[in-house]
């Protein structure tokens, strides 16, 4: 038999001592050390004696457990955030624009007994526009509004870059950020409101009597518009300065208004994410619930401000000779903008003495269809999303 070492001598001689001192008899090294003839069990020492192994590795129950990671499971989420993200803009800037068109088309027709304040009379004109001329005029002027959007991101970004004006809007809720933040906004709406105004009237001009735009005619009418020159518009044209007051005030209260439900909505459903496990919280279902308030807050701030949105369509169209397709059953197919606003309070006087409280709402039908049609698209992507990971 090898003699131990002095390490082993000393823990064997350290042990003899101890079982001495407690009365035991002290180990016999010869017998069971080279594990051939006696069992650890036959001797008792698992049972009787406390084993001291020379190291011990000792897991400390406060340090976290690492989890194997999963690779393609977090691919999988992430792809399927994005698509349904894009899924939900391209409802939001495509599919919805019909319907934006439509309304549009109600609030200019002042003539028009329906009101086209259900969806269900709204899809019955949206099929009869579509068949007396193609359904790809449902969709005329949406290079313009996307050019609109591109100039008032950039300039969003300019404003961001080059000033101390915060481009996003704050977290938590500050007065002085938020302040800054909406001047930020306002100043964005005023210089892009002649590029709002010409995507508006491309959006509303009929296409019976006019050729297909071009994509950068918007842009050229744009600066023609801020600077008076170019265009044979009728001395009705109301000057920018006077357009500038509701507009203004149609943005900020809109883009306000939707911040502030949206943050309500996500607070009303933050106690049901926080029971979810960390792993469910930042699933697919919270991302497709946070697009959800989104919209439900867009729904309600469009429907609020629509008396203010059709004002602000009526002054804008106001003297550009526009030709916009008559919404009136039976009556004829084309409607001449014939309107004499002297500003946004004369405009609103004239409507409620000749048209009434519910000649504001023209048009209401459409913001059922375009949410509803949002709404669905959102639960296909979830179900799909769904189906693909099991």
């Amino acid at each position: 038999m090898a003699r131990p070492s002095g390490r082993n001598r000393f823990w064997e001689e350290d042990y003899d001592s101890e079982e001495e001192r407690d009365g035991g008899a002290p180990w016999n090294k010869g017998v069971g050390c080279s594990g051939k003839d006696v069992s650890y069990e036959q001797e008792g020492f698992l049972s009787h004696q406390p084993v001291r192994p020379r190291s011990l590795a000792v897991e400390s129950p406060d340090l976290p457990i690492e989890k194997p990671e999963e690779p393609d499971n977090d691919n999988f989420k992430r792809f399927a955030g994005f698509g349904v993200s894009l899924l939900s803009l391209f409802a939001e800037n495509v599919l919805a624009h019909p319907f934006i068109v439509i309304r549009r088309q109600c609030q200019l027709n002042y003539q028009a007994k329906t009101y086209h304040l259900t969806p269900f009379t709204i899809t019955r004109l949206t099929y009869a526009i579509g068949r007396a001329q193609t359904p790809k005029v449902l969709w005329k002027g949406i290079g313009s509004t996307f050019i609109h959007q591109g100039l008032t991101l950039g300039v969003e970004g300019i404003l961001g870059e080059y000033t101390t004006l915060p481009k996003d809007f704050p977290m938590v809720w500050n007065t002085r950020m938020v302040g800054a933040h909406m001047l930020l906004k306002g100043i964005t709406c005023l210089v892009t409101m002649p590029f709002y105004s010409t995507s508006l009237v491309d959006t509303v001009q009929s296409e019976m009597i006019r050729d297909s735009p071009s994509i950068l005619d918007c842009i050229r009418e744009g600066f023609c518009r801020a600077l008076g020159l170019g265009i044979p518009h009728s001395k009705r044209l109301l000057p920018l300065h006077l357009l500038a007051l509701p507009t203004l005030t149609l943005c900020l209260l809109h883009y306000l208004l939707a911040k502030l439900i949206r943050r309500l909505v996500c607070s009303l459903r933050a106690p049901r994410h926080a029971m979810l496990p960390s792993d469910e919280a930042h699933s697919i279902d919270m991302h497709i619930s946070e697009l959800t308030a989104g919209l439900v807050s867009n729904l309600v701030a469009d429907a609020a401000l629509l008396p203010l949105e059709m004002v602000v369509t009526r002054l804008h169209v106001q003297g550009t000779r526009s030709i916009v397709d008559c919404t009136e059953p039976g009556g004829q197919p084309l409607l001449p903008v014939n309107t004499c606003y002297e500003g946004a309070g004369d405009c609103i006087r004239t409507v409620l003495r000749e048209e009434g409280r519910w000649g504001f709402y023209r048009g209401l039908g459409t913001l059922g269809l375009q949410y509803g049609l949002h709404a669905a698209v959102l639960q296909a992507g979830k179900v799909a999303v769904g189906f693909a990971a099991t």
